[in-house]
């Protein structure tokens, strides 16, 4: 179920505690953590929880959204950035509906992205997930993703940990992925995922998943391609709020591109 209201202080006080986006001006995207200070009328006073970063800029009238989330439901909606940082505050304006989805919904978006995944040879879960906990705890502090825009307008992850990754369209949600892969592969495999997005910084998620679906696409004399849904197991709950924040922006960003091309 979905409520929608121009009323978004029916929803969201002063003193909440949010995640805000932002498109920023090299075309990545920002997400951090604020608090509500003030509500008046449809304008928004936001207290950033963490130091913006120092090499990001964002254009005046910069696209973004607010997303608050409590255990039912999930608050999101999209904002115009209406003045600079200023004291680690950000002024802000609501510009559609605030939307109120179950929290058991997930939102999916086809988007072009840089993914890997590894099969665990052993497919007890418990032993994925520890597969999953020591590919997020050996990252070293600092050690980000490095993205770089391709000439179609993606993004490429450049020597992570001696592999650049190019693009992938793949159908992304908070619940899972689909993609494309050249191996089939039995429904109920479990599945490890690096999921790379570019955020600023770049950001990768980790998740364990289960194939859901592999059914054979594409053939031909060379190879066959299987259309293949993986559904997340384990995944941090912060990294699902990342990847949905994501694709609500990404939405945002395409609805615009396809209404400008009218």
């Amino acid at each position: 179920m979905i409520v929608q209201s121009f009323e978004i202080s029916r929803y969201v006080n002063p003193g909440d505690l949010a995640t805000v986006g932002i498109r920023l001006a090299d075309h990545t995207f920002y997400e951090g953590g604020v608090t509500v200070q003030e509500i008046s009328g449809e304008d928004l006073v936001l207290e950033l929880l963490g130091d913006f970063p120092s090499a990001a800029a964002f254009e005046p009238g910069a696209g973004g959204m607010l997303i608050k989330k409590d255990s039912l439901a999930l608050c999101r909606c999209h904002l115009v950035i209406t003045g600079p940082i200023v004291a680690g505050t950000l002024r802000c304006r609501v510009l559609d509906e605030v939307e109120i989805h179950q929290r058991r919904e997930f939102f999916r978006l086809d988007v072009s992205i840089p993914f890997r995944w590894h099969l665990p040879d052993d497919q007890r879960l418990s032993s994925a997930i520890d597969y999953w906990s020591f590919s997020r705890v050996s990252i070293e502090p600092g050690e980000l993703p490095r993205l770089a825009m391709t000439a179609e307008g993606g993004f490429r992850v450049l020597n992570w940990r001696g592999v650049s990754l190019e693009p992938q369209q793949i159908n992304l949600s908070g619940g899972g992925i689909r993609c494309r892969l050249t191996t089939p592969l039995a429904i109920g495999t479990l599945i490890n995922l690096e999921i790379f997005l570019p955020l600023t910084p770049g950001r990768v998620i980790h998740s364990v998943g289960v194939v859901v679906r592999s059914s054979e696409l594409v053939a031909s004399l060379q190879k066959a391609v299987f259309l293949t849904g993986i559904r997340f197991v384990h995944l941090a709950d912060t990294d699902r709020e990342t990847i949905i924040s994501f694709i609500f922006n990404e939405q945002r960003q395409q609805l615009r591109a396809f209404a400008e091309e009218r």
